[in-house]
C-alpha cells in the first residue's frame, strides 16, 4: 500500500481478539497477510502469532510452527481438552474464563460477544450483559454512562465487569426475583 510506504508485507495485531469483519476490512485495504498474537504482549504474544487472512495456506488461525500451545482443562466449567474442546489445530481466544457463564441448556457464552451485537443498534450507547446459569432473564435500563470517573471503565475504556456487578447488585437481584 503506497500510503504506508509501498513495502508493507504483513501487519500484526495483538491484545484482544479482532473481529472477522475488521480482519476482512484490513485485508482488503492493506492487501497483506495479518498475524494475530494472543497473551500478554510482553510475555507470550510474540510466540503465539497465528496467520490470519492468508487463504493460500492451511495454517489460517493456527499458531506458527515455532509455537506449541496447550489448552488447559477448566474442571469447574466442565471443559476438558481430552473431549476435543479447544484442541482443533487452531488458536482462538473466546473470552476470559472469569467472564464466561453457562446457559441453562449447557452452552457457554462470552457476554462481550452478546454486548457487541446489542451495540450494533443505533439507540444503544452502552450495554453490560450479566448471566446466571440458574436464573430467569430480564433487562435494566440505566441513564448514566459507564466511565473511568465513576469507576466502571478501565483507562482503556473496557468494562470493569466485577465493579459493574457490585454497583448493580441490587438491580440484578431484583431482576432475578421477577418471573419472566
Amino acid at each position: 500500500m503506497a500510503s504506508l510506504g509501498g513495502n508493507l508485507r504483513f501487519a500484526l495485531t495483538a491484545s484482544a481478539p479482532i473481529s472477522s469483519t475488521v480482519l476482512s476490512f484490513l485485508r482488503a485495504t492493506m492487501g497483506c497477510m495479518i498475524c494475530e498474537g494472543y497473551g500478554q504482549t510482553e510475555c507470550t504474544g510474540g510466540c503465539t502469532f497465528s496467520l490470519i487472512g492468508d487463504s493460500s495456506t492451511d495454517h489460517v488461525g493456527a499458531p506458527l510452527p515455532c509455537a506449541m500451545v496447550k489448552v488447559v482443562d477448566i474442571p469447574d466449567m466442565n471443559y476438558f481438552s481430552k473431549n476435543g474442546e479447544g484442541e482443533n489445530g487452531t488458536l482462538r481466544i473466546i473470552d476470559r474464563k472469569k467472564h464466561i457463564f453457562k446457559l441453562s441448556q449447557g452452552e457457554y457464552v462470552a457476554p462481550e460477544k452478546i454486548e457487541n451485537i446489542y451495540l450494533r443498534s443505533a439507540p444503544v450507547l452502552q450495554v453490560f450483559v450479566h448471566g446466571d446459569s440458574l436464573q430467569v432473564k430480564d433487562i435494566y435500563l440505566h441513564a448514566e454512562m459507564f466511565s473511568v470517573a465513576n469507576g466502571l471503565l478501565t483507562p482503556t475504556l473496557k468494562s470493569r465487569r466485577s465493579d459493574i456487578r457490585s454497583v448493580f447488585q441490587e438491580q440484578l437481584a431484583n431482576m432475578y426475583k421477577t418471573p419472566v
